[in-house]
This record gives structure tokens, sequence and C-alpha cells, in this order.
């Protein structure tokens, strides 16, 4: 049993620390300074500012604009904030950092996390999205890469902490819910990728001839009444 549970602790040391009923968190917090989220091109998505009475706060300076990819750090965590928590309350500061801060009465440094999102795709996905309740993905389909997550309705997560009461009391709200990961959908239209696939694989020296008259009559398809295409 002692064997079984050191091994367990050792291959899944993330989840043990991550886990909302572990103290050591408290522990982490106490010591590192919670570290930063940085966007591919180096810009700041989320940091700790501490103030002159050793007051932290966390600090998300696009405020809206990433609320539901980076999430927030306080009444919980969610986002980034909670599938990096592990990397962000460590600190892997070189010793003479360290000493550096012990001399200085200050915490150690966290760690920095460096994301995938692309500012630009990202304000660009938002704006295209607009007022309308929704969500947009732009990945990069070689390597998997998240470029840019939007969900909305969204929220300013600087904020987070006055509106929290409000929010879960209010159960018509989904502001907090990222229905990039969260939503569940029908597949649609993106479907028909796979479809086109299976028939380019079943035809390839005759799919580019392929064509289809389309009589514009409604018919019944998934459960639900669509024009042919």
């Amino acid at each position: 049993m002692m064997g079984y549970t050191c091994h367990y602790a050792a291959t899944n040391k993330q989840e043990l620390i991550n886990n909302s009923y572990n103290g050591r968190q408290e522990i982490f917090a106490a010591q590192n300074t919670r570290g930063s989220i940085y966007a591919a091109g180096g810009q700041v998505l989320a940091e700790t500012q501490t103030d002159e009475d050793g007051t932290e706060k966390r600090v998300y300076p696009y405020e809206n604009l990433f609320a539901h990819a980076v999430g927030y750090a306080s009444n919980g965590r969610f986002g980034i904030e909670a599938a990096a928590n592990y990397y962000l309350i460590n600190s892997n500061a070189k010793l003479s950092d360290k000493v550096a801060s012990d001399v200085a009465g200050v915490k150690y440094p966290g760690d920095s996390v460096v994301t995938t999102l692309d500012v630009s795709l990202q304000d660009i996905a938002s704006r295209s999205l607009g007022v309308y309740k929704g969500a947009i993905i732009v990945s990069e389909p070689a390597t998997g890469k998240i470029l840019a997550m939007v969900s909305k309705p969204d929220y300013d997560p600087n904020e987070i902490d006055a509106i929290w009461e409000e929010v879960i009391q209010d159960k018509e709200s989904t502001i907090l819910l990222n229905r990039a990961t969260q939503g569940l959908y029908p597949p649609g239209s993106t479907f028909k990728i796979v479809t086109a696939l299976e028939y380019i694989r079943e035809n390839p020296d005759s799919y580019g001839q392929y064509r289809y008259q389309c009589s514009r009559r409604w018919r019944k398809s998934w459960g639900f009444y669509s024009p042919c295409v």
C-alpha cells in the first residue's frame, strides 16, 4: 500500500496539487507569487501585481477579450488559470534569485506560462462575433495549436469578485459558460468535411468532376429541416 501510494503521488503529482482539497496550494501561494500568463507574441494576459502593503491582485490587461480562454484565479479557478495552475503556483527561479528574494523579504517569482493565443486573431474573432451568443475557435491544423478562443456572452475577469454572487444566483446567466469547450452542439456543416474526405478517398481520380443539382427543396436531415446544398 505504501509503495502504491508513493507511485501514485509521483505519477499524478499535478492532479494531486491541483485538487481543491490539497492544502499545499496554500503553502505555495504563501511562498511564491503566482506566475504570469503570456500570449504567443509576448503580451501579458494575466499577472499578479503587489501593492506596497503586500496585497496581491490578479490583473487581466485585456479584460473581456480573453475572459473564457484565460479564465480567473479567484472563487475557484477556470480556463488556463486552472489548467496551468500547477506551474503558476510553483517557482523554478535560480537559487541566487531565491536568496535575493529571501533577503528582500518578498515571495519567490512564480513560473510563467506562454500560450499559443494570438492577440490580433482573438480581437478579430471577438469583433466578428459581436453581440451574438456563440463561440469561435481558430486553430492551426498542422499542430493543433489554439490561436484564438472566444465565447460570448463574456465578462471582465478583473471584476469576478465583485460580480460573483450576482452571477451564481442568476440561473439565467451564462457568462461563465465557455461555449467553445463546454457547449454541446450538433456537428452541423463541420461534419461535411468528414463526408467530403471520405468521397475523395474513394474516388481519388474523379472527385473533381462531381456535380450535384440542387432542387431548392427542403429536406429533413439530422432531425432538422435544412436546404439542400
